[in-house]
């Protein structure tokens, strides 16, 4: 699974992009963390890095006192 970390900074709401290391198909990337990336963005980024890794979801980890925003998009299931 692809994981975004959505946190408040003092620039604002940010998202870091997370995946392990050793799923996906023969030419994924090693395990990695990217960002901090606008929350937008940051989903984008997570859904291409899904399809490349041949991943089923991406997970959203919303830090405390953090919404999530339609702005951002729909979510599929709102687990805690």
């Amino acid at each position: 699974m692809v994981a975004i970390d959505i946190a408040p900074t003092g620039y604002g709401v940010v998202a870091h992009v997370e995946w392990p290391d050793g799923v996906g198909s023969d030419q994924r990337p090693k395990e990695g963390v990217e960002g901090p990336y606008p929350v937008e963005e940051a989903l984008d980024r997570a859904d291409r890095l899904r399809e490349v890794l041949g991943l089923t979801r991406v997970c959203v980890n919303l830090e405390p006192g953090i919404d999530w925003h339609p702005s951002w998009g729909e979510l599929v299931s709102d687990q805690d």
